[in-house]
């Protein structure tokens, strides 16, 4: 959960993030030294999902291999995955020039 405190007089501050986080609860809050304040709270999941789907995007297009040998290209991802298919394609290769 993401909280924001903001004084009850900053409306627009308050209406901006609502607006841009429909999910969120307000909470007024008496503290004990008499300030009052709001408390906005925002469900991390509305605040996160964007962020954590452009890492994981960014994961994965860094995470791709291509390996380019002796006329072959293969792209997969990752390291191990790759040099495994390679591995199948040369051992087919070396079959068929046996044959």
């Amino acid at each position: 959960m993401l909280v924001f405190e903001i004084l009850p007089d900053a409306v627009d501050v308050k209406e901006d993030i609502l607006s841009t986080f429909p999910d969120s609860k307000v909470a007024s809050v008496d503290s004990l030294d008499g300030n009052d304040f709001l408390q906005i709270l925002v469900p991390l999941v509305s605040v996160m999902m964007p962020v954590i789907s452009q890492i994981l995007q960014k994961y994965f297009d860094d995470n791709r291999v291509t390996i380019k040998y002796d006329g072959v290209e293969i792209s997969a991802l990752g390291y191990d995955k790759a040099m495994n298919i390679l591995k199948e394609v040369l051992a087919q290769r070396d079959n068929s020039n046996k044959e």
